[in-house]
């Protein structure tokens, strides 16, 4: 899964040093930096669902033939991992009953309680990293969250900024 490291540096002396442990113990609570960049990432996951994953590298397969021309005949008009649309909106709205969304005070989990038709198996999971063994074939890794680079760029901004925020108001610069 894709993982977001965020580095800052700390300008200061002994003042700093005297506020740390008041400052430390604010940033025990990354609820409201979280919060918000999971809004950042529920846009990508819609993105990429919107641009069948051809936006970013690697591109989503194309489905294989025979798969294909069945979802043609039963399902016309439905685009890439979009048959009954249950796994896009599981994964786009954190309130619909098959999303996985926790929000804890250093954690943000952004996933699918969804299951495969006959059941024990992850869809989204199954999609996100590719199945060798199915009803049709191997089924091709099509991940759906992965976050782009601008998404990362703004899940970055909004901890600075929130790091920024919680310096001011213990009197401490940050660069």
């Amino acid at each position: 899964m894709p993982e977001l490291t965020l580095r800052f540096q700390i300008a200061g002396g002994n003042e700093i040093a005297r506020q740390l442990p008041r400052v430390a113990l604010e940033l025990d609570d990354f609820t409201e930096p979280l919060r918000v960049s999971g809004r950042a990432i529920y846009n990508d996951i819609k993105t990429e669902f919107r641009n069948q994953g051809q936006a970013k590298q690697p591109k989503w397969p194309a489905l294989n033939e025979q798969y294909a021309a069945w979802k043609a005949r039963h399902y016309p008009g439905k685009t890439l991992l979009r048959l009954t649309d249950a796994l896009h909106r599981s994964l786009t709205d954190k309130l619909d009953p098959n999303a996985v969304y926790e929000l804890g005070r250093h954690q943000l989990t952004i996933g699918t309680s969804l299951e495969t038709p006959t059941g024990g198996w992850n869809l989204g999971l199954i999609h996100q990293l590719g199945a060798p063994n199915a009803r049709w074939g191997p089924i091709k890794p099509r991940p759906m969250i992965r976050p782009s680079e601008a998404t990362k760029n703004r899940i970055e901004a909004i901890f600075k900024a929130w790091l920024q925020r919680k310096a001011a108001e213990a009197d401490i610069a940050i660069t």
